[in-house]
């Protein structure tokens, strides 16, 4: 399998610092600006991870988390973000057995 190339994306590094600066929205739309082959990879997920961690949609969460797993199951924070969704939607025993998969 080949490696994922990174989004080379100013729109992913603003929407990085929208996202530490507490605004949602505004982070959610530069991804949006991202090419749209470019919105799977790991690098994006992680920070629309953490758009929807913010604003508590733990559902969304727990299905980027598992993508990210899919798609590079050596990142370690798929299976932390997915584990942590998991544990948010009152399934920490599933988060549990899961984190240990990894």
């Amino acid at each position: 399998m080949e490696p994922l190339q990174p989004p080379d994306s100013i729109h992913l590094t603003a929407a990085q610092g929208w996202l530490e600066l507490g605004n949602h929205e505004e982070a959610f739309e530069e991804l949006e600006q991202i090419d749209a082959p470019l919105r799977g990879h790991p690098d994006v997920l992680e920070v629309r991870w953490g758009i929807y961690a913010s604003i508590e949609k733990w559902d969304y969460c727990l299905e980027i988390g598992s993508a990210m797993v899919r798609l590079d199951p050596a990142r370690f924070t798929g299976w932390i973000n997915r584990s942590f969704a998991l544990h948010c939607l009152k399934r920490t025993k599933e988060a549990y057995e899961q984190l240990k998969e990894g």
